[in-house]
C-alpha cells in the first residue's frame, strides 16, 4: 500500500518521433499487465475522465502525480 512503500516520481521527455517510440511496447514482468497510452499533457484530464466513466480505477500514485503537475 501507499503507506508502507517508498515512491519516487520522475519526469522524462520522450521523443515520440523516433521509431521505437511510435508504438511503445511494455516489457512486462510475469504477472504484470501494463498498457501504454501516449498522451500529451493537454489530453490527461479528458483521458482520466473518459477512463473513469468506463470504470477504470487509477492507482493513487498516478493520480497524485498528475494532480501535483496541475493536470487534474
Amino acid at each position: 500500500g501507499i503507506l508502507s512503500e517508498t515512491v519516487s516520481f520522475v519526469q522524462v521527455q520522450v521523443d515520440e518521433n523516433i521509431a521505437e517510440n511510435l508504438q511503445p511496447k511494455p516489457e512486462n514482468e510475469p504477472g504484470e499487465f501494463i498498457t501504454v497510452f501516449v498522451k500529451s499533457p493537454d489530453e490527461i484530464a479528458e483521458f482520466f475522465k473518459q477512463e473513469k466513466k468506463q470504470g477504470v480505477q487509477f492507482d493513487v500514485k498516478l493520480y497524485t502525480y498528475f494532480m501535483v503537475q496541475g493536470l487534474l
